[in-house]
């Protein structure tokens, strides 16, 4: 699809200006789908990690062993600050 609307747009440039309009119009629809595509994939993985981070939160406070807290406490504190 992106190959030829290159086409459409290389013809014309090339002269045949009577078709401008309609290739404008299609490049700007597939921006916009593209556009719309990424906010909701961009959504989805922002839900997916609140949910993600509720519910690790949740865990490590419900956990009754100290232990557990030292064994995964000092991991997610590396992964939060990202060393």
């Amino acid at each position: 699809m992106k190959h030829e609307a290159e086409q459409q747009l290389l013809k014309t440039l090339n002269g045949q200006l009577n078709e401008l309009p309609a290739i404008a119009k299609t490049m700007v629809q597939q921006y916009q789908l593209s556009a719309i595509v990424l906010s909701v994939l961009c959504g989805v993985f922002l839900i997916a990690s609140l949910i993600g981070t509720i519910w690790l939160s949740t865990y490590l406070r419900r956990a009754k062993s100290s232990q557990v807290m030292k064994e995964y406490g000092e991991q997610i504190t590396r992964l939060l600050v990202g060393w």
